[in-house]
């Protein structure tokens, strides 16, 4: 009884580790589209608010 407890107290852990593992490789991946980090390509006029090309973005 003992050595159950044990083998399905490990496989929990082990389960929850590789949902774990799931969610924070998807918030690293880079290619998603959805990132609020997500910089469009030409990210040139939201570095520089001088830039007058922002104004016609707009």
């Amino acid at each position: 009884m003992d050595g159950l407890v044990v083998v399905l107290l490990f496989g929990i852990i082990i389960v929850i580790g590789l949902i774990l593992i799931y969610f924070i490789r998807g918030s690293f991946d880079s290619t998603d589209h959805n990132r609020v980090d997500n910089i469009p390509d030409d990210h040139d006029s939201f570095i520089n608010p001088r830039d007058p090309s922002h104004d016609k973005k707009l």
